[in-house]
């Protein structure tokens, strides 16, 4: 496992950090969904806090997720760190979000699961900077060349990104499985709702659209989105009791410490990323993805 990515424990095959508690993830590998359950699937930094703002707006009637942020919570539950009794205290309706692979994922053939891909490229140098934010690290070169060769073999949180991606891909054409892409949202955000909304029963109005399309925009999530969490996440921390809807720890808190939201562009793995990285990765997504025909198209840029 790479330096950047520290403090790593295997449980049931998946890497994680060693902050996540064992006797809470386990049970959630195990939870038996609900035929209601709504699952957000997405590799990390591929844009899981987007997706859940706009699942989390349009599912509870343009409702900002700013203006009631302990019930943003209770319905934007995190799989691997609630565990049983958080499953069991979620508000619905709710949007249960994971980066588990799909086919490790509980399964209902009633249950919906909307999934999320991005461009790897992107992903790679979004988590490099997310890693460097959770361990106090500065940015360069040696450090994101020892976090791409982890990257390129799977050797970072939640795994190998192409297994995710197959994962994902081999479920695609199932009823109850809605795929959109980072760069598809990028490029039509309103065509991409319109989709969500039928695939999940929602009526969808113009102003209703409209809500949904502002709340989650980059400037105004930029602006609010890591305020308002890290406000609550104290809240939740300093209130916590045997009542709350779901086990919270000081990790929890000092992700908080920053934004999760960083650039909110598609591309800008070019600042990072070097030529010849980016043609290795060329070379293994070919390699990787083969087979899926049609997947480019859901990458192609704004």
């Amino acid at each position: 496992m790479a330096e950047v990515c520290p403090k790593v424990q295997v449980i049931d095959g998946i890497p994680v950090s060693i902050d996540y508690d064992v006797e809470t993830f386990r049970p959630a590998l195990n939870y038996k969904p609900r035929p209601d359950d709504i699952f957000l699937s997405v590799y990390p930094k591929s844009g899981s806090t987007w997706a859940e703002v706009i699942l989390y707006t349009l599912m509870n009637d343009g409702e900002a997720f700013n203006n009631n942020m302990a019930e943003y919570f209770a319905r934007t539950p995190y799989l691997e760190q609630i565990g049983k009794r958080g499953i069991n205290n979620m508000h619905r309706p709710c949007v249960i979000k994971t980066h588990l692979p799909f086919n490790r994922i509980p399964y209902c053939e009633k249950a919906k699961y909307v999934c999320v891909v991005r461009n790897p490229k992107d992903v790679c140098v979004s988590f490099y900077y997310f890693i460097l934010k959770l361990t106090g690290g500065e940015p360069d070169k040696a450090s994101f060349d020892a976090f791409f060769e982890a990257f390129i073999n799977g050797n970072v949180y939640f795994g190998d990104y192409f297994e995710h991606l197959r994962s994902t891909w081999q479920q695609k054409d199932d009823v109850n499985v809605f795929l959109t892409s980072y760069e598809e949202m990028k490029r039509d955000l309103r065509s991409v709702i319109r989709r969500l909304a039928q695939f999940l029963a929602i009526e969808l109005n113009s102003n209703l659209l409209e809500r949904i399309v502002t709340y989650p925009s980059f400037d105004y999530m930029k602006e609010r989105y890591g305020r308002a969490y890290s406000a609550q996440a104290r809240v939740a921390l300093a209130n916590e009791s045997p009542t709350a809807l779901w086990p919270i720890n000081k990790s929890s808190l000092q992700n908080c410490e920053f934004s999760l939201i960083r650039k909110g562009v598609v591309g800008s793995w070019s600042l990072t990323m070097s030529k010849a990285q980016s043609q290795r990765l060329d070379k293994i997504f070919v390699e990787k993805t083969a087979g899926m025909h049609g997947l480019d198209k859901l990458f192609l840029p704004p």
